[in-house]
């Protein structure tokens, strides 16, 4: 779960693109009309299936193996990437705008609207960073936005520049536009669920923005803080998370914590001495701040051992300096204004070998298990070492068990009334300690030389890719609860994390689709959204898929955009089991 997270964290992007922007709106785009008798979706899934043997997705293979899978990854990113664009492009070119009394413009050539995509089947409502194009005809230094109602909603500027966006076209040469750029904060109207709202781009109106800056920094201390949570940075460069709907706090939270690697791609097996973050002194900065968002940054240079040979000397006291190498490692810690989440952006540039680098969050919540998202499952797994004997679990075993565990999109600590839950953006490998602190450390990178021995010993180490020497960049959530696991909303929150919404800008159009509808909802609240797909058929019915990852089993009320004509249960083979009664546009299940 450890070995090569740069490719665990490209199947986690290639996978999300595809499955919850590129096939689900193309069906839909499809449904109102658009032609997707392609062959775009299949490749794309036929390349993701590629990346998906054993040792392929484990990272346990040679280089070239793993060069060739980034290829395909980069393959579905692209094709994923067009297809969701030609849905989008179709969808927004069809709305009107105009049959909205608060968009109505005696000179439509001149607006500019945004379509924001929701990929998520429950509504949300959020801070959103957008890039707006404003002609420098009209452009000033200011520019609002407006909803369906005619409310204005107020922006944070954070950049402008002059910009020259190309316009190709399919029968003459590519033309371009002058345009003002302009990078913006707002906070958006509700979202439907699987759907779209719209704004219009108002240039030269100055709204102006309710609410105090997030970060602050008062005598040598940082603070970030809305109306849910407070943040406090340490000197050290942990920092200590309030929520302020209970009374609970997390404390010393993202240490980074360092051990050397003796093992192979199959198995860890750590060397010490350790070294942590937790006696250094980053540099701490704030580097945005509005009403919208606030990020404050902390920068290291950990100093780590070249590799396991200079580890040693570390560990004997030799009178030969080792040889240590500077690992930078940034953390932006961003809280957003109403958000009872935060979120951290962490970049390590790479240059050690040998090693296990890891970020670690004590939980300080009272749990006897944990739990993480698997496979269309929450998995709850003991916290405990020790048998119901006392004896430590694993006495007498050749082979020792292993307290690392993988997760999907979170994993969570929860004693059934407060919780931690911690969402990324693909990492796979995380462990909870049994220790007072309740410490969750997630594996950053694992470096290793590649030897394998299948009967008698094969070192590649002259295949670096499983050092990891490299820029790498995660995402991580942090998002306190006060429930147990099921009533805590984490698994929207993870889906609200990973799976963004999506801006479109353009020009006034007069089609026949509303400003704003949902495609689909689900009315639940841990029944989860799998798929839209056409059916193997070919016949125009689609494919729907749900599940659900609790123990409990819930009533579902799902509603469509439009009546089905018929709606039937079937199996993973598409071969229907029996008929489901429909009530005009929605279905219980």
């Amino acid at each position: 779960t450890s070995a090569r997270t740069d490719i665990k964290l490209a199947n986690f992007r290639a996978e999300n693109r595809l499955q919850f922007y590129a096939e689900p709106f193309y069906t839909l785009a499809g449904l109102l009309g658009l032609d997707t008798n392609t062959q775009y979706l299949n490749i794309a899934w036929n390349y993701l299936i590629q990346n998906s043997a054993h040792d392929s997705i484990g990272g346990c293979s040679l280089d070239a193996i793993h060069q060739d899978m980034h290829w395909r990854y980069k393959q579905v990113e692209e094709i994923a990437k067009g297809v969701f664009e030609r849905a989008t492009k179709y969808i927004a070119s069809n709305l009107n705008h105009y049959a909205v009394e608060a968009f109505d413009n005696p000179e439509p050539e001149k607006d500019i609207f945004l379509t924001i995509f929701n990929p998520v089947t429950h509504p949300r409502h959020e801070i959103a960073e957008a890039v707006i194009d404003i002609p420098k005809s009209v452009e000033s230094d200011a520019l609002a936005l407006m909803d369906k109602e005619g409310t204005v909603i107020p922006v944070s500027i954070l950049e402008s520049f002059d910009e020259q966006p190309v316009l190709e076209q399919m029968t003459d040469r590519p033309m371009y536009f002058d345009m003002k750029r302009y990078r913006v904060l707002f906070e958006t109207p509700s979202i439907p669920s699987l759907g779209y709202t719209t704004l219009k781009v108002v240039p030269r109106l100055q709204a102006k923005l309710k609410g105090k800056d997030i970060a602050e920094k008062k005598d040598g201390i940082y603070t970030l803080e809305n109306t849910h949570l407070k943040v406090v940075v340490r000197k050290n460069g942990s920092f200590d998370l309030h929520d302020k709907s209970g009374v609970r706090k997390f404390k010393g939270l993202g240490l980074l914590f360092d051990e050397g690697e003796s093992g192979h791609a199959w198995v860890h097996t750590p060397v010490s001495p350790v070294i942590t973050s937790e006696k250094e002194k980053p540099k701490v900065k704030i580097v945005e701040n509005s009403t919208h968002r606030g990020i404050c940054q902390i920068e290291y240079k950990l100093r780590l051992p070249k590799n396991l040979k200079e580890r040693a000397k570390l560990k004997s006291g030799s009178k030969k300096e080792p040889k240590m190498v500077k690992v930078s490692v940034t953390i932006k810690v961003i809280l957003e204004k109403n958000s009872r989440s935060l979120k951290l952006a962490v970049e390590v540039h790479n240059k050690a070998y040998d090693h296990r680098l890891r970020i670690l969050f004590p939980g300080t919540v009272a749990a006897d298990h944990h739990f993480a998202e698997g496979q269309f499952d929450i998995v709850r797994r003991p916290i405990s070492r020790t048998d119901d004997n006392g004896k430590p679990l694993g006495e007498g075993w050749v082979e020792q068990p292993m307290h690392d565990y993988p997760l999907h999109h979170f994993m969570a600590l929860s004693d059934g009334s407060d919780g931690l839950g911690i969402i990324t953006n693909g990492l796979k490998e995380y462990e909870v300690m049994d220790n007072n602190e309740r410490t969750i450390a997630f594996t950053l990178l694992r470096s290793f030389r590649y030897v394998i021995q299948p009967s008698s010993k094969q070192d590649y180490g002259n295949n670096e890719g499983s050092q990891s020497i490299d820029k790498l960049s995660y995402q991580f959530v942090l998002y306190p609860f006060n429930s147990g696991i099921d009533g805590s909303g984490l698994y929207e929150e993870a889906l609200r994390a990973n799976l963004p919404i999506s801006i479109v800008q353009t020009g006034g159009a007069k089609g026949t689709l509303p400003v704003e509808q949902s495609f689909f909802s689900i009315n639940a609240s841990m029944v989860q959204f799998s798929a839209l797909k056409d059916a193997e058929s070919h016949d125009g019915s689609k494919i729907l898929r749900l599940y659900n990852p609790s123990e409990l089993s819930e009533s579902v009320e799902l509603t469509f955009f439009k009546p089905p004509v018929s709606v039937h249960q079937c199996t993973l083979e598409e071969i229907d089991t029996a008929p489901i009664t429909t009530q005009g546009n929605q279905v219980t299940l």
